[in-house]
């Protein structure tokens, strides 16, 4: 015991890079290596551990550009010199999957796409139309391919095909490969030995199937047949309207999606950096609740699983329910993962004050949470770059100074959390499943008050310190 207790008290006076703070360092302008340097070094003297190369708005050297390649280099060979992390964002901008637009230019293959459904009367396709199936109000199927339905007096439903030429297919595991060609493979290629040592590897943020809408793929009609041993076309209208069968075909619907998307985009990638010898930490999209989670993931703790440092965003000045931080929580702590990273502090807003981070950082902290990504270090605030999300986390602050008291407690916190073992008295179970079934599209409705009820219930077991997991 003495032993163990000697080494926790070593690593708290002096936590490795390894429990510190990673946030993400805004690429923003035209770039230039001593600059980059200097604001290494400053990093360093604030108790940072590392950093994410994060391409934003207001970048003037070209993404993936030699010069480009060449700053990562550098940055990678300067923080190996100090002890320090040097990971690589995904992408140019976000939500990841697109390669700065690599992706999508292939080709309509590659485009997001998602349904809506229409009620009409007398009703004439156009032929720059896409339809997946017209409905009677009786909910029978009568085709896609009726040129006009001729009685005024008859309500169909019509259900459309809607695509998006700047986004990506992430239901599609092929469309998520060329994206890991475009960047993956390439940094690969570029960095050589320090790929997946000095640069650990990947944050990946935010891939979502159709943010507010009903998800479509051109590989979900066979998929869902596979699976189902039914039509697509027989559940399509159920999607929306509350049919006979409704619960059913929405229950299978949403568990083909939720199996497309973890596979497809997160088990793609997180097995190709297993493979190829890197990490894969970020996040995903609309963690906050049942209705959010519907609309972007169809459930976000499965996708938890391929993450080697999973992880949440966390927007505002603001803390809620436990939800968040507790669905990434459980699963890391089920699944043996050390580390469970958050990206916080977007939005709060320049004025906001190091004692008000605080108390962000130890709400998510007490609920799962053991490493931190500031949102965020910009490289510059020149012009519109300070209305960035802001505020900017760095040099620029005038408590900069003292920031390494900051730094240095939330550190200290994540080794205490980290070294130690989850005793969880009680599992909860997730109704994550009853969503799909009470979606229907909307932003109102049953799955919002179900939500709400779990919600509740999880914050009076943390009201009563009653500590709790999903399942």
């Amino acid at each position: 015991m003495e032993n163990v207790m000697g080494k926790l008290e070593e690593k708290l006076s002096a936590p490795s890079s390894e429990y510190r703070s990673v946030p993400f360092w805004s690429w923003n302008d035209e770039l230039d290596l001593n600059e980059l340097q200097w604001q290494i070094h400053e990093m360093k003297e604030k108790g940072i551990g590392g950093f994410f190369m994060h391409a934003r708005g207001g970048l003037k050297t070209p993404y993936m550009s030699e010069k480009w390649m060449k700053c990562v280099k550098a940055c990678i060979e300067e923080a190996k010199q100090l002890d320090m992390e040097a990971w690589l964002y995904d992408e140019e901008g976000w939500p990841s999957g697109f390669a700065g637009g690599a992706v999508p230019a292939l080709g309509e293959y590659y485009y997001m796409r998602w349904m809506e459904c229409e009620k009409v009367r007398g009703y004439e396709i156009r032929p720059d139309e896409m339809i997946l199936g017209i409905y009677d109000e009786s909910a029978h199927f009568l085709g896609n391919k009726i040129e006009k339905i001729k009685t005024e007096d008859v309500w169909v439903y019509v259900i459309k095909e809607k695509m998006n030429p700047y986004y990506v297919d992430v239901l599609n595991s092929k469309v998520v490969k060329k994206f890991l060609e475009f960047t993956h493979e390439v940094y690969k290629k570029e960095l050589g030995e320090e790929f997946g040592r000095n640069m650990p590897g990947f944050f990946t943020d935010e891939p979502q199937f159709a943010k507010l809408k009903i998800p479509y793929s051109l590989i979900l009609p066979e998929y869902f047949k596979k699976v189902n041993g039914y039509e697509l076309t027989d559940a399509l209208l159920s999607l929306f309207e509350d049919t006979p069968d409704a619960g059913i075909h929405r229950y299978n619907f949403w568990k083909v999606i939720s199996e497309l998307y973890t596979n497809g985009y997160m088990k793609t990638v997180g097995q190709w950096c297993k493979e190829n010898g890197c990490k894969l930490t970020g996040h995903v999209m609309r963690e906050d609740s049942l209705l959010l989670q519907m609309q972007a993931t169809a459930g976000v703790m499965p996708s938890y699983e391929y993450m080697d440092m999973p992880g949440i965003d966390w927007l505002r000045r603001r803390i809620s329910s436990p939800l968040t931080p507790k669905q990434v929580g459980s699963v890391a702590a089920q699944l043996g993962k050390k580390h469970v990273i958050t990206e916080s502090f977007a939005m709060t807003g320049w004025d906001c004050s190091p004692e008000e981070l605080k108390w962000i950082t130890q709400w998510q902290y007490v609920n799962g949470v053991n490493r931190m990504c500031q949102h965020l270090q910009s490289y510059s605030i020149r012009g519109c770059r300070k209305r960035d999300f802001p505020p900017s986390l760095f040099y620029q602050q005038s408590w900069w100074e003292e920031y390494k008291i900051f730094c240095d407690y939330i550190a200290r916190l994540g080794v205490l959390l980290t070294e130690g073992l989850s005793a969880a008295e009680v599992l909860l179970l997730h109704p994550m499943h009853s969503a799909w079934m009470l979606y229907d599209g909307k932003e109102e409705g049953p799955v919002v008050e179900f939500g709400n009820k779990f919600e509740s219930l999880s914050q009076t077991l943390s009201d009563y310190h009653i500590e709790h997991h999903y399942g």
